[in-house]
């Protein structure tokens, strides 16, 4: 089963990073992706990126996003890329566009202020 978090975030993910192991919290197989929808700030994404080492995990800034519809929509990527709000937390929708392009089984949508708790009740 495949397990996308989509987090839109401006900040250091240190609340969620190390939390984030699905499989560690069910017992069970699944492979996790992380997809980081954020502004494209290179010492920002190599923060995270340390932080995020042990999960799969990508970043979709503007340049990233702009790629993404070129690549899927060719010369008219354009008219696409316009649906997706920049500056504001509606990007996160972007992250629920490669999900269901990825066909993930379930998505979760995090807020980079989140801790996820590795305790069984």
């Amino acid at each position: 089963m495949k397990v996308y978090m989509i987090i839109a975030s401006i900040n250091e993910l240190t609340h969620i990073a190390g939390s984030l192991n699905i499989s560690k919290l069910t017992e069970r197989e699944y492979h996790t992706k992380v997809i980081v929808v954020d502004e494209g700030d290179m010492l920002l994404r190599k923060r995270n990126n340390e932080l995020l080492c042990d999960v799969e995990h990508n970043f979709y800034g503007p340049k990233e996003r702009k790629e993404w519809f070129r690549d899927h929509f060719g010369s008219s990527y354009s008219k696409y890329l316009s649906v997706i709000p920049k500056k504001c937390h509606a990007e996160t929708s972007f992250g629920f566009l490669v999900a269901y392009d990825e066909t993930a089984d379930v998505v979760v949508e995090v807020d980079d202020d989140v801790k996820i708790s590795n305790t069984k009740s």
